[in-house]
């Protein structure tokens, strides 16, 4: 992967988001849910998760996602956070 910055990073995922208008009433998404949005691979897409992740942008939250079987599934999703003001 080239070295996306972590604001466009931001920008790419925000944009997939509101251009999917996915049912996610929990405002999560797990990786799946973005590999989709994104039409990335999974490994992309966990790399951006990452950089976020360690920036302080990132909330691993536990989800409900029914499987291709019809069962009800905890899965991991993630929720973007917004920036932390910097303390003086």
């Amino acid at each position: 992967m080239n070295s996306l910055t972590q604001a466009q990073i931001l920008e790419e995922l925000e944009q997939a988001i509101a251009t999917s208008h996915p049912e996610n009433p929990d405002d999560a998404y797990t990786t799946n849910d973005l590999t989709k949005m994104l039409g990335l691979s999974p490994g992309a897409v966990r790399s951006r998760l990452q950089i976020l992740f360690e920036a302080g942008r990132l909330e691993a939250v536990r989800v409900t996602r029914i499987n291709i079987a019809g069962i009800s599934q905890p899965r991991i999703a993630y929720r973007i956070l917004p920036a932390q003001l910097e303390e003086e």
